[in-house]
């Protein structure tokens, strides 16, 4: 009997707002959870709790018999069912929204229904005594005595709406730094001078709260001042202090910078002063995942336990899976910013291409406008040009030209998002890659005949030689001969007004673009009045 556990009374105090403490969160609770709190503003239900690991329902009979025989140190806290049958934990209360808007605004942290006032100018107002020191030495060069109660107030139409001096490639800083200051919550903890009950200068993970009090006093000249732009150099350095890697004028990922500042205003604010040690629970497939996830919260809040935390922390839930065993282990994690791709509009592109088809006599090419959802691949832009042209997809080779030349050939997994709207796109109908198929790129150069000194390299091309024209992409079989190639290519370029079939000479080059001395007299020149079979002069080349 000695072993038998006894029960002790029923305590609901962990499912309840905290209203009462000394830190800065009290503040914050009766504030932003005033829709869950009673008439006399004093306590309600503590936001996402789940059921099954915070609390149980059970009847009204079951527990009054649990309260008589256990006795209870909290309220009872009792829900009603619906004609559905349902449950709602937290019953939504009406509350004047018109009322609101036409209070007063505190003049330090613009908080709604501001109740004190200036006793010297009755001007502005305050909701609490530690707003109006915090706003003392901004207010009293414009603070006037009055004689009279004044039933106006002076606060600003667009508080915060003020720009930032640009310290030498401190866009990224700058960009993130606004969208900070207009995160409501935690400025409206700093302007009130809140976070100084929070500060915790012998964190060791921190910055000794000087990251925190260079942050407030920006934000104060950013609400409070007069200035239409201000500097953030004082920040910048604390910043800098403790991350070497913001220091200077480089250039920095704007998301890169806001984690770090997020993380250190919340190691400076963290309210657990000696951290005790938490062992991560072992989770499998299969669990209450919604138990598992408020289990693992509240392990991470015996660590970490800031207005910072509360704001802008969320969970990840990472699932792994073992590739011998296919063990499931689940695991959640903190996070405090996630990165989104920037999404692009689902409209249609419209792409144009020039075609440059075998059977075409002329060989000039024929433009296409093909119009495809953004998001798509170079595979879809064959299939559709294949369907407008009735070449096969097979023998279609899209490629990007750039200054006279092929720049690249666009595999077809390529998205088409990638493709600038300036570049140039061309498709060659060619012969599909087979051993007995030889496939080459034709680029047109005009030769200089004006030799000059210092004007041939070391390879003896001429510097000044200029190309011109479309590229080629272009195939034939492995049997033709010199004579014929010279033909084919010819056939390719004598759209060229004013070219003579004499004046074409054709050069052999490596993939650096250097001639290649494949044929007779040690020459890169394919002559074209030879029967022999190319392939036995460019064999394994």
């Amino acid at each position: 009997e000695n072993d038998t556990l006894q029960l002790g009374p029923i305590d609901n105090s962990r499912l309840l707002l905290n209203t009462t403490s000394n830190d800065g969160s009290a503040a914050f609770t009766r504030h932003w959870y005033s829709s869950f709190l009673d008439k006399k503003g004093t306590s309600s239900l503590a936001p996402n709790l789940v059921r099954g690991y915070h609390y149980e329902i059970i009847p009204r009979e079951v527990y009054q018999a649990l309260s008589s025989w256990y006795g209870e140190t909290t309220i009872p806290i009792c829900r009603r069912t619906s004609s559905q049958n349902t449950i709602q934990l937290y019953p939504t209360r009406s509350k004047n929204q018109q009322q609101l808007l036409q209070s007063h605004r505190c003049s330090s942290c613009y908080a709604p229904n501001a109740k004190k006032r200036c006793k010297r100018c009755l001007c502005v107002h305050y909701c609490s005594r530690s707003c109006q020191e915090s706003n003392w030495a901004f207010h009293k060069q414009i603070c006037v005595k009055a004689t009279t109660p004044i039933n106006t107030y002076n606060t600003k139409p667009f508080p915060g709406r003020v720009g930032l001096h640009n310290l030498g490639n401190t866009c990224f800083m700058n960009s993130a730094l606004q969208c900070l200051f207009h995160a409501t919550p935690l400025t409206r903890h700093f302007l009130s001078q809140a976070f100084l009950k929070d500060l915790n200068p012998e964190n060791p993970l921190g910055t000794s709260g000087k990251l925190a009090q260079a942050y407030d006093r920006v934000l104060r000249e950013i609400y409070m001042g007069s200035s239409s732009a201000v500097s953030p150099a004082a920040l910048k350095i604390a910043i800098a202090r403790f991350a070497p890697r913001f220091a200077g004028c480089s250039q920095h990922d704007a998301t890169e910078f806001l984690a770090y500042l997020l993380d250190g205003l919340h190691e400076d604010l963290n309210r657990i002063r000696k951290a005790p040690y938490v062992e991560l629970p072992d989770i499998e497939d299969g669990e209450n995942m919604a138990v598992a996830s408020a289990e693992a919260w509240d392990g991470h809040l015996q660590r970490n336990n800031s207005l910072v935390l509360q704001t802008f922390y969320g969970q990840f839930k990472s699932t792994c899976v073992c590739p011998r065993c296919n063990r499931v282990s689940v695991s959640f994690d903190a996070f405090n910013h996630v990165s989104l791709e920037i999404p692009q509009p689902q409209s249609n592109r419209f792409m144009s291409i020039l075609l440059f088809a075998s059977n075409n006599t002329n060989a000039l090419p024929t433009r296409c406008v093909l119009q495809v959802p953004r998001g798509s691949s170079v595979a879809d832009l064959k299939q559709l040009l294949s369907k407008q042209s009735g070449i096969p997809i097979q023998r279609l080779a899209f490629c990007d030209i750039y200054e006279y030349s092929i720049y690249e050939i666009l595999q077809d997994n390529k998205s088409v998002n990638t493709i600038r709207s300036n570049d140039l796109i061309a498709a060659y109908e060619v012969d599909p890659y087979t051993n007995t198929t030889i496939h080459v790129v034709a680029t047109n150069t005009l030769k200089n005949t004006v030799k000059e000194s210092n004007s041939n390299d070391e390879e003896g091309k001429n510097k000044d030689d200029e190309l011109f024209g479309f590229p080629i992409v272009t195939s034939f079989r492995a049997t033709i001969t010199c004579t014929e190639v010279y033909q084919h290519l010819w056939t390719k370029f004598n759209y060229i007004q004013g070219l003579q079939k004499e004046w074409m000479q054709v050069c052999i080059t490596n993939n650096n673009g250097e001639p290649h001395n494949l044929f007779p007299n040690n020459s890169p020149m394919l002559p074209s009045d030879s029967e022999d079979n190319i392939v036995d002069y460019l064999g394994e080349n």
